[in-house]
Formats: C-alpha cells, structure tokens, sequence
C-alpha cells in the first residue's frame, strides 16, 4: 500500500512564489502587441509590414493563453494547500487516526 502525503505549509509556501511569478504574466499580452508594433514599424519595410501584424494576430490567443494560465496556477497550490491542511485536521479531529499513520500528520497552519 503507498501513502500520498503533501506539507500544506511548503504547498502554500510554493503557491506564494506562484503568485510571484504569476504578477508577472499580468499583461504580458499587451506587451507582446507592443513588442510586435514596435518592431513592424523599426525593422520591416512597408510591403511586408502587414505580416508583422498577421504574426502578433496569429500568436495572440496563445500568449493570452500563457497568461492566463499563470494567473490561475497559484490559486491551483494555494487552494490545493488548504485542502491537504483541512483533511489532514479533519482525520486527526474525527479520527484520531495519528498513529494508524505511516507518516506524521501535518498539522502547521497554512496562512496565506
């Protein structure tokens, strides 16, 4: 039998980082708009401009898509953190089920 344990202190520790690095997927839908308009009018002559524009349009939805994901990636660790703390006080609290356990119960606070 294997046991699937997780420290809910170190998984809201990781959804904080997340939620770091996740501010840094905050517009970076626009920024490539900017990047692909700064560099159509910098670097292309006029007949091939419009294939700069046909790239960024190309490629939008899969940036927004990044960015997304990024945004909802430390929401996912956090609320998985809460969920591990609350089952492993729910079973000590109901069960008393601690020294049926082959590992020790977490029992830190997850504190956002």
């Amino acid at each position: 039998m294997t046991e699937v344990g997780a420290n809910p202190t170190a998984a809201a520790a990781d959804g904080r980082l997340a939620g770091t690095i996740a501010i840094s997927f905050a517009n970076v839908t626009f920024m490539f708009d900017q990047v692909v308009r700064g560099t159509r009018d910098a670097a292309a002559e006029p007949p091939i401009q419009p294939g700069y524009l046909s790239y960024g349009e190309q490629f939008m939805t899969t940036i927004a898509e990044v960015e997304a994901h990024g945004i909802t990636f430390s929401g996912n660790i956090t609320s998985a953190a809460v969920q591990v703390h609350n089952n492993d006080a729910g079973i000590t609290a109901d069960m008393d089920a601690r020294q049926a356990l082959l590992r020790s119960i977490n029992l830190e606070t997850v504190r956002e």
